[in-house]
């Protein structure tokens, strides 16, 4: 009976072995066969063969990988880092900014995680994740281009490289897989969130400011024709304003007081009327 189980073990390695080089196919078949070992074991409470592992991972001294909280700590910056190429990559609008502004954040979020992985999955994510969420959102409405599709995939490239790297020691459990999550989507809907509030109280900033240059605007402008106006009305010569075609719009006071004629009377062609008969086609002359 020892036997038949020790022959059973064996037989399971080798499947095991066979499945992953069919999966992966025969030429990377051949370079895992070099690099990997399959270290299959099976525990009590299980009939399903363990995931196998790197045999140049970095383990605990029982030879498990370490918990995620350890390993989080150690390779935070590189993960940063990592989220920074990769954002560059994907998004147009990240290419001109610098690291510390991608960055932003995100290292606090990155501290909490750590925590959240140590207490466990129960624990509710903290305010400093929302917090963390906010700023992030608002350097991106205030200081970049960015647009809400852009901080989402920011986060979803963020959860990526979290995955990454801290696979590379070996799997995590569904309890740490399910903490990353949670405070990865609780950071996705606060960020979210506020990034559209911004935006709103950005366009009503916009609209204000707008009509506040708009208002300031007409206000010079009724400034501007008054001091015409009055410099217009102040000379001792008769001066007019009109267009190519003859049609004259405006005069200034002196006009009125010389011509005696009114506003109503010297409307469009109104002006041919005070000139002698005799010099009027020599002047309409000159005006073509």
């Amino acid at each position: 009976q020892v036997r038949s189980e020790r022959d059973l073990a064996e037989r399971s390695k080798i499947m095991v072995k066979e499945n992953f080089l069919s999966n992966w196919g025969k030429k990377a078949g051949d370079e895992a066969s070099k690099n990997t070992s399959f270290n299959v074991e099976f525990p009590s409470n299980s009939h399903s063969p363990a995931t196998p592992q790197n045999k140049n991972s970095n383990f605990g001294r029982s030879g498990t990988p370490r918990p995620a909280a350890d390993r989080l700590k150690d390779s935070s910056q590189r993960i940063l880092s990592l989220f920074v190429e990769r954002v560059r990559e994907e998004i147009k609008h990240a290419r001109k900014e610098t690291d510390s502004m991608l960055i932003n954040s995100l290292p606090v979020l990155l501290m909490h995680l750590e925590e959240r992985l140590r207490s466990g999955s129960q624990k509710k994510p903290k305010a400093q994740v929302e917090d963390a969420a906010r700023e992030h959102a608002e350097s991106r409405a205030f200081n970049t281009e960015f647009s809400i599709s852009d901080v989402l995939i920011e986060y979803h490239l963020l959860r990526q490289k979290l995955f990454d790297v801290l696979r590379e020691e070996g799997s995590l459990t569904f309890e740490e897989s399910d903490v990353i999550n949670q405070v990865i989507d609780r950071g996705i809907a606060h960020a979210g969130q506020h990034y559209m509030d911004v935006s709103q109280d950005k366009k009503r900033v916009r609209e204000k400011e707008f009509k506040i240059q708009a208002e300031g605007s007409e206000g010079r402008i009724k400034e501007s024709e008054a001091l015409f106006n009055t410099l217009a009305n102040s000379i001792p010569q008769l001066a007019w304003i009109g267009d190519s075609d003859g049609f004259n719009f405006w005069y200034n006071q002196r006009w009125y007081d010389y011509t005696g004629k009114t506003p109503k009377e010297m409307e469009d062609l109104g002006w041919q009327s005070v000139l002698d008969p005799q010099c009027l086609p020599r002047v309409l002359e000159g005006w073509k």
